[in-house]
């Protein structure tokens, strides 16, 4: 007798516990966790600064196309010709200098297809550094998604274990009655007292596992666990899932896509190296003296490069950016074969989870109608109490497979979203 009341009061008193301070919480949607852990998450800021730095990079090509200006000095002694080394340019740099000189010097790169080239490369980085960070996005929403679906689960559980105690309080209050006036064995006694403590531990084994799951919600999200509450699935409809709004393409997919254009513009850049590059170069200035020749106060000129023999170096660069490009091209064919694999898995767990869904909505009916057929006839004496125990068993079953289907459901949805190219604003 002691048991039983035991286990009814932790059926009646610590669900009242549980939710008296939560029943006011504020329900959480998706959008709102999805937007603050792209807001908090620490990797996705890495990422923007990789962006940042891959921006950056292309100023610095820029800066290629204008000419340069330098102002120089210098004073040599002894053999004159003999400081080429110092690297002054210009008049300063003439080996007809003698004494001290200063000069301005400006040089500009007039051709140069490696300077293109490299301009390319790093406009492809950029976008490779930009496609990166959906890949980031991507990861910290699956994350989110996964956590915030645990809180939706285990609360559905926890109220569906708590409707069941419910349900077994009510038989064990009779069940004692009967016993106490020697109705009934003290058997029956016992077998109610084990269901009762069976409810009793499922909801409170699942009132933890709601608050832990609360908590980790916290720490990725950085919204506070007071005051706030996952809804249970039977409360979440697949059109709540809305808020993520439709992408273009997966980010698995077009990161890849990135990458190997990146490793074709490094061929070109690579191939560039075998072309000429034509400089141009001015100096305005003075010197003390001159050898040999008149002392001017100007000079310029014009140089062209072009490589003939480099050690093989350059043919083995581009058979190298060659191979790496080859590489990157079959991984944008293995992640098109990743995401494929991964859609129509989602879309197995949708289609069956829908299948089951409906099949367990009249399953619910029919065990529902069990239950008060099976009371009904034990009230009576007609049918025995494991009649009852088995239906109160049956819907809990049947409660609790439909909360673990549904959950499935809205996580494979969401999480299919997201894998291609779903975001929230």
């Amino acid at each position: 007798m002691i048991a039983v009341l035991a286990g009814v009061m932790l059926i009646c008193i610590l669900p009242a516990l549980n939710f008296a301070a939560g029943s006011s919480a504020r329900e959480l949607d998706v959008a709102e966790v999805l937007r603050a852990a792209e807001a908090i998450s620490p990797d996705l800021k890495a990422a923007m600064q990789q962006e940042a730095q891959a921006r950056q990079a292309i100023g610095i090509i820029q800066s290629e196309y204008y000419p340069t200006l330098d102002l120089e000095g210098t004073q040599s002694y002894g053999f004159p010709g003999s400081n080429g080394a110092l690297g002054v340019r210009g008049l300063a740099g003439s080996p007809f200098r003698d004494g001290p000189g200063g000069d301005a010097v400006t040089q500009l790169s007039l051709f140069d297809l490696g300077r293109h080239a490299r301009f390319k490369t790093a406009q492809a980085q950029l976008i490779a550094a930009q496609e990166r960070t959906k890949i980031i996005r991507f990861e910290v929403y699956l994350a989110a998604l996964q956590i915030y679906f645990d809180g939706v689960r285990f609360r559905g559980q926890q109220e569906a274990w708590k409707d069941i105690g419910s349900d077994v309080a009510r038989v064990a209050g009779v069940v004692d009655k009967l016993v106490k006036n020697g109705q009934h064995s003290v058997a029956e006694h016992l077998l109610v007292a084990d269901q009762t403590h069976e409810a009793a531990m499922l909801e409170a084994a699942y009132a933890e596992r709601y608050g832990i799951a609360l908590r980790r919600l916290e720490l990725f999200t950085g919204i506070p666990e007071t005051g706030v509450a996952c809804p249970p699935p039977q409360a979440v409809s697949e059109a709540g899932l809305s808020a993520i709004q439709p992408g273009e393409a997966s980010p698995l997919i077009v990161t890849a896509e990135a990458q190997a254009a990146l490793a074709h513009t490094a061929i070109s850049e690579r191939t560039a190296e075998n072309y000429p590059v034509l400089l141009g170069l001015a100096s305005v200035g003075d010197v003390n003296q001159a050898h040999l020749l008149s002392k001017q106060d100007y000079s310029g000129g014009f140089a062209v490069t072009m490589p003939l023999f480099k050690g093989f170096r350059i043919q083995d660069e581009i058979h190298q950016a060659q191979a790496l490009a080859a590489e990157r091209d079959q991984g944008l064919v293995s992640s098109k074969l990743s995401v494929a694999e991964l859609n129509a898995r989602y879309d197995e767990t949708i289609a069956a989870s829908r299948a089951e869904i409906e099949y367990l909505k009249v399953a619910r009916g029919d065990a529902e109608e069990a239950l008060k057929q099976t009371w009904r006839r034990y009230l009576t004496y007609v049918g025995p109490l494991v009649e009852v125990r088995e239906a109160i068993r049956n819907l809990g079953r049947i409660k609790s497979q439909a909360i673990d289907i549904k959950t499935d459901l809205l996580l494979a949805l969401s999480s299919k979203a997201v894998l291609n190219g779903g975001y929230v604003k």
